[in-house]
């Protein structure tokens, strides 16, 4: 194709009407076929040059992972799923409970270990 498309720009005339059209429709849908799809699939690493940034829409957002089995990580981690939801802490009515204080702990150390595992947080 990159042969054909050097021959046509280096002797436009040499081609029918027909012939021309034909080409300069292959090359649309060529060109077509690389731009209109719903969604890029890279089989590549992805590099994004230093100071530069990616840009998001502001009517519904960005998701990154559409469903809770793909893996994310951040800063060189280990890819992890989703974690599963944190138990709330107790409550006693205000007041001070050694179960209540120890369900307080253990929800703070679930979303401490969330944080690490995604890689927010050594």
């Amino acid at each position: 194709m990159r042969f054909q498309a050097t021959l046509i720009l280096m002797q436009p005339n040499k081609f029918t009407p027909e012939q021309q059209q034909e080409i300069d429709r292959m090359i649309d849908k060529k060109i077509s076929s690389l731009f209109k799809n719903e969604k890029y699939v890279f089989s590549k690493d992805i590099q994004i040059l230093d100071n530069r940034t990616i840009q998001v829409g502001t009517n519904k957002g960005l998701q990154i992972g559409t469903s809770a089995t793909q893996k994310i990580a951040l800063f060189g981690s280990t890819p992890v799923v989703k974690a599963s939801a944190v138990t709330a802490p107790t409550n006693a009515g205000g007041l001070y409970d050694q179960t209540v204080a120890q369900t307080t702990v253990d929800a703070v150390k679930a979303i401490i270990l969330i944080i690490k595992n995604i890689g927010i947080s050594s």
